[in-house]
């Protein structure tokens, strides 16, 4: 069977030392009130509106300055390494390794690989990786490379706490849901397979409840749960049933 997977098109490696073969390219998706945004459809309104949801990575290469722009969960990773005025960064902590390991000296990050083998593959660590000399970036920071300097810049996502029974917070759970349906209505227009996974936990009850209230008709979408004796998905197939029976009028 052919392979289809394309790793020079799904990664990228940006080496200081050759930052003018640097193209603009997006990874990933965003998630509008519009749409769905991948690099096929993303045009300049939907690169306007990119404002941390989904999971992306954008990188803008214009005019001798690249910026590089990620979701708000740093879903992918940035890994960075650095040696004085060079540096290599890249979104494969395996190709940006590859790269480094011929050419500089890498040494292995003992205490943080004995704490992955202990920890069921968990890493704690917010910038430490398997390697001293490669770190993560934050997921809150965006990059700019400009005269072969890098810098950083934290973009403010707002992930501030406010009380639900507040204007303010109320506010913000009305352009959540409102958000969300709105993106539900455009996927109908443009599809019928719709498919939704299901299951007794908060999250997709929550995430079912938004498909339920957008005003689509639920007949026309396939829903999916498992029923079987792993873990709790007997129980979770149960709950499953009687939400999607209380949604299904035509089911009862």
């Amino acid at each position: 069977m052919k392979n289809y997977f394309n790793i020079d098109k799904e990664f990228f490696l940006i080496d200081s030392n050759n930052l003018n073969s640097v193209k603009t390219r997006f990874y990933g998706y965003s998630i509008q009130d519009t749409g769905i945004y991948e690099e096929n459809n993303l045009d300049e309104k939907a690169i306007a509106g990119l404002d941390g949801c989904g999971c992306y990575i954008y990188i803008k290469a214009e005019s001798g300055k690249i910026t590089i722009q990620q979701d708000f969960n740093g879903s992918y990773g940035i890994y960075l390494y650095q040696n004085g005025d060079y540096f290599a960064l890249s979104k494969s902590f395996y190709m940006l390794t590859e790269h480094l390991k011929e050419k500089y000296t890498l040494t292995l990050n003992k205490d943080y690989c004995n704490q992955i083998l202990c920890d069921s593959l968990v890493s704690l660590a917010c910038q430490e990786t398997p390697i001293c000399e490669i770190k993560v970036l934050d997921k809150d920071l965006n990059i700019i490379i400009q005269k072969n300097m890098i810098k950083y810049y934290q973009r403010d996502y707002k992930e501030n706490s406010i009380r639900l029974d507040s204007e303010e917070g109320i506010q913000v759970l009305d352009k959540w849901f409102y958000r969300w349906t709105t993106l539900f209505r455009n996927l109908k227009l443009h599809t019928n397979n719709i498919s939704v996974d299901l299951s007794g936990g908060f999250d997709s009850r929550m995430t079912f409840m938004l498909m339920a209230e957008s005003g689509m008709d639920l007949n026309e979408i396939r829903v999916n749960s498992i029923n079987n004796e792993m873990k709790t998905h007997k129980e979770d197939y149960r709950i499953a049933s009687e939400i999607a029976t209380y949604a299904y009028p035509a089911s009862k």
